[in-house]
């Protein structure tokens, strides 16, 4: 398969590097100059547990073939955009004229609706899904964690040839598929899961200190719990979506200790938090969830307080 990757970002470079080696041709985009400060190669110092309980760890530099130009007739069977939420919008835009041929599989993070968010794309060629991997930049090496799975979903009906198409490729390359129904309502709550836990970064200082401590996860577990009423208010089934909205309903002191338990005994999960630079995804995700709540009247005080400070940290 010819697989373009839409930037070189941590995700992109990640799952760029298992199609490679599962022998696919990989390329990324990238903007008008970008070619060059990023250089040839990319060092990854990562964890990769598709094996299961057998992870690998990879220590390699691998190069890269990037492009600085995506023209209307290109040859990609499949282009992968994940990026950040607010870059989104332009990316869509920009790839209305350039999809030719090719399943545009969406690996993305929404507090918007993803559909509407996508409307320019055409339908029969996008696939949903969101990565389960993770990590950081420093300087030119990656550090960070493939999961064994990935996330698929679908809005309704069957699958789509695309779909279908998207899904194979990441079987054909190790990852169990696991599928979410009603696509939507889990973004919007996975979304605003991390709302609530990067409002508690806000004061702890970084995620790493929120997941490594019980105190501090316990108070995200609480700012949690005053976000409910806004994806209620949103339209979001409670009962439908039970499971996933578990963290929001469970004692804090539950969320509390699963938490802390995963980051101590999972390198791999303390390698997606990694040790980079989140002040704006935090900053805007806090800010998207808080924004919404005003404007449909929903006391949110603990999220409230996060913006503030983060207003502050701006001024």
């Amino acid at each position: 398969m010819n697989i373009l990757l839409f930037g070189r970002g941590v995700i992109s470079t990640l799952y760029g590097w298992t199609f490679e080696k599962a022998g696919h041709n990989v390329t990324f985009y990238v903007r008008p100059g970008r070619s060059a400060e990023y250089g040839s190669h990319v060092h990854l110092d990562i964890l990769d547990v598709r094996r299961g309980t057998q992870r690998k760890h990879v220590d390699e530099n691998w190069a890269l073939r990037m492009v600085e130009e995506l023209p209307a007739d290109h040859s990609y069977d499949l282009i992968l955009v994940s990026v950040q939420s607010w870059q989104f919008a332009e990316v869509a835009k920009f790839l209305e004229s350039r999809t030719g041929k090719a399943t545009i599989l969406i690996f993305n993070n929404f507090w918007c609706d993803p559909e509407e968010a996508a409307r320019g794309l055409p339908k029969d060629q996008v696939a949903w899904g969101f990565p389960l991997a993770g990590g950081a930049f420093h300087s030119n090496v990656l550090r960070g964690a493939i999961f064994a799975s990935v996330n698929f979903g679908i809005f309704s009906g069957s699958l789509t040839r695309s779909e279908v198409e998207a899904r194979k490729l990441f079987r054909d390359c190790g990852f169990k598929i696991s599928e979410k129904a009603n696509f939507r309502d889990w973004l919007w709550i996975h979304f605003a899961t991390n709302a609530g836990v990067m409002s508690q970064a806000v004061h702890a200082g970084s995620m790493e200190s929120v997941m490594g401590s019980f105190g501090e996860a316990r108070e995200a577990a609480l700012t949690l719990r005053e976000i409910l009423p806004v994806l209620r208010a949103r339209g979001l089934s409670l009962r439908q979506n039970s499971m996933e909205l578990a963290p929001f309903r469970i004692p804090s002191y539950l969320f509390a200790g699963g938490m802390v338990a995963a980051f101590f005994f999972s390198r791999p999960f303390q390698a997606v938090v990694g040790s980079g630079d989140h002040k704006e995804e935090i900053r805007r995700t806090v800010m998207s969830v808080l924004q919404e709540a005003a404007e449909l009247g929903i006391e949110t005080p603990r999220l409230r307080r996060a913006g503030n400070r983060l207003g502050s940290l701006r001024a």
